[in-house]
């Protein structure tokens, strides 16, 4: 409970922190302001907002002066706001205060032994050094992350350094000395599939050469059938060519192995919803959550599963959870998205108005004429959907507007804007689907047909596409033309067996 009194406490200190001292520190006894305070700073330095956690520590800084477990925490504060000079200089202060943070760690970054005056730096062993590495290289920092790796290889030359190593020189660009770090590690372990996976990797990312990556990836999977991370890369590399179902097959091989492995599970989520399988993709991103349970991607996608499969409610609930993680505009449409779908116009415009008004953001603008359509207010629909126009020109703004000219029985003015709608140059796949959609309510078949043929030359991958032009064509009763387009499909994405580990040349 003392957190939600943190905000009324914060004014009232800043005013009187410089003349009631005495009466503040007794305050902070009696109700552990500093370490209420101390937790608020933390949290935002894990958020990046150094600058508010900074003004967290002043305030107890100036409630209790010299207080080394104020600075220790303001130091660590300093140091990830990439200030390594102030951060070190203030551990001096802090060890001189109180020795006994020579054994913490932000002491051990800067220091190796406690001397009046004089620092000198410390000497990390191999693990410390390796797990530097690995970190910098998660966080995109691959000049430090090869630093560090090549200090852990210094003391110990083993083959997981090696292939991290191979791999920060994929990232750097440097393929030459990618190639020669994974020569060494298969040099110095011939049967370690590690290795392999990562050369799969090389002619992915340096060469863009699948049939090698295939050719490594299998190699690495004979070598051992029970590493997940060959079955996981294998997957991928089906994905780019588009080849989804075989994707599919051995991103569920990859779980069979590790059946917590994030990275295959949201592999698969995301690749069943390209399929247009909403209802497993929905299940596989549901379980998900037993292993991470903040990852913002899944909660996006557990939305636009549910909206698929119309359990609107579900999506509105994961909806508010992805605005309290993340409150930015699209967030916000994407709740407002799920709050239009339940029927909650007014709300919805509620919600728009008060959170989002001032971003001139087209899509919120398209929300409101949604809304004020469905409450019937087909001027003031028009107005947002005019509005939404003037910051993003798209088919769908052009053809709402015409419908509201429809339901006002102004057919001259829907006309115009109808043909606008068709007649806009697509940007993205959503508006290749929405210029077919107006043609199918026109029953304009060829026209659809036309414009989805246009979007297959572009997306050549994007399976939904395929599966639409097969519905239209379907529905239409034009069977020969259905049937040979359905063999086309599947001579373009046929799906391969998975590869298990099996010697096939010896069988």
């Amino acid at each position: 409970m003392k957190k939600i009194f943190l905000g009324l406490f914060l004014s009232i200190l800043i005013c009187y922190s410089g003349f009631c001292d005495t009466n503040l520190q007794s305050y902070t006894d009696n109700f552990d302001l500093i370490d209420d305070y101390i937790d608020m700073a933390r949290l935002y330095t894990s958020n990046a907002d150094y600058e508010k956690a900074l003004e967290y520590i002043d305030i107890i800084d100036k409630i209790s002066p010299k207080n080394p477990k104020i600075l220790y925490e303001k130091a660590i504060i300093l140091k990830n706001y990439n200030q390594p000079i102030l951060a070190r200089n203030l551990m001096q202060e802090v060890v001189e205060i109180a020795p006994e943070y020579k054994e913490s760690y932000l002491y051990k970054e800067f220091f190796n032994s406690y001397l009046s005056g004089f620092y000198s730096p410390q000497r990390y062993d191999a693990d410390y050094y390796y797990k530097k590495g690995l970190e910098f290289y998660d966080e995109c920092k691959y000049e430090k992350a090869l630093e560090y790796f090549t200090k852990a290889l210094e003391q110990r030359k083993d083959i997981q350094t090696v292939n991290n190593i191979g791999k920060t020189y994929i990232k750097l660009g440097n393929k030459a000395a990618a190639m020669r770090c994974f020569e060494d590690a298969i040099n110095m372990d011939i049967k370690n599939p590690l290795t392999y996976i990562n050369l799969a990797l090389y002619y992915c990312e340096a060469e863009k050469d699948s049939k090698k990556q295939i050719h490594y990836l299998k190699h690495a999977i004979k070598l051992d059938n029970k590493n997940p991370e060959a079955f996981y890369q294998m997957g991928n590399v089906y994905f780019e060519k588009g080849m989804y179902e075989t994707a599919v097959d051995y991103y569920r091989q990859a779980l069979t192995k590790d059946d917590v492995y994030f990275d295959a599970y949201y592999a698969l989520g995301s690749t069943l919803y390209k399929l247009q399988q909403y209802d497993e993709s929905y299940q596989v991103f549901k379980k998900s959550l037993n292993i991470e349970l903040d990852d913002i991607k899944v909660y996006e996608y557990l939305v636009k599963n549910a909206i698929q499969l119309r359990k609107f409610d579900e999506a509105k609930s994961y909806a508010q959870r992805v605005v309290s993680m993340q409150p930015t505009p699209d967030n916000y449409i994407m709740l407002a998205e799920t709050l239009y779908l339940t029927g909650d116009y007014n709300e919805t415009i509620n919600l728009l108005n008060t959170k989002i008004a001032d971003s001139k953001n087209a899509k919120m603008y398209n929300y409101l004429g949604l809304c004020y359509y469905q409450l019937n207010d087909f001027n003031t629909a028009i107005n947002n959907f005019k509005k939404a126009l003037n910051i993003n020109p798209k088919p769908i703004y052009f053809y709402n507007i015409a419908v509201c000219y429809n339901n006002m029985g102004d057919k001259a003015n829907m006309q115009q804007y109808f043909n606008k709608a068709v007649n806009t140059r697509p940007t993205e796949i959503q508006d290749y689907l929405d210029i077919v959609k107006a043609y199918r309510e026109q029953n304009n078949t060829i026209q659809a047909l036309s414009t989805l043929d246009k979007a297959i030359a572009l997306y050549p991958n994007e399976r939904q596409f395929y599966n639409l032009k097969l519905h239209i064509l379907k529905q239409s009763g034009k069977t020969k033309e259905y049937n040979t387009f359905n063999v086309y499909i599947k001579s373009k994405f046929p799906k391969d067996a998975i590869y298990l580990g099996k010697d096939n040349a010896r069988r």
